[in-house]
């Protein structure tokens, strides 16, 4: 390709005036002599990549605020008055609870089968642990 100037036009000043790129094209497309900066396939490879990455985030975001919220109804449930006195206790009730079925099954492990109240808090660790 001969030294072309690129065929953008870019804006210089507030009042939306423009003037020819300057910079020397390095690709034509549709007949039409582009710089790397003002080449479309650039640009739209670009816009995607934008796209895509607010779209993550956005998602991301979206995700996190739904945790906040199911956490706080959660607390709420429990302690209507004192929701954050729940959210701060939550690590010392999961090992204490957790302690509490290990120590059970040490000293009962035939009792423990069957007892309902035991399989619950189980089923409860296994549930927070991410196992169902």
């Amino acid at each position: 390709m001969a030294e072309t100037q690129c065929s953008a036009q870019v804006i210089y000043d507030s009042w939306c005036h423009t003037h020819q790129c300057e910079k020397r094209a390095k690709v034509t497309r549709n007949g039409k002599p582009y710089c790397t900066i003002h080449d479309p396939e650039y640009i739209a490879k670009k816009d995607a990549e934008g796209t895509a990455k607010y779209y993550a985030k956005s998602t991301s975001e979206r995700a996190k605020r739904e945790l906040v919220s199911t956490a706080v109804s959660a607390c709420k449930a429990i302690n209507p008055d004192n929701p954050m006195a729940v959210a701060e206790s939550i690590s010392d009730l999961y090992e204490a609870l957790k302690e509490i079925t290990a120590q059970f099954k040490k000293v009962e492990p035939l009792y423990f089968k069957d007892n309902e109240i035991i399989g619950r808090a189980e089923q409860a660790l296994t549930k927070t642990e991410g196992g169902g």
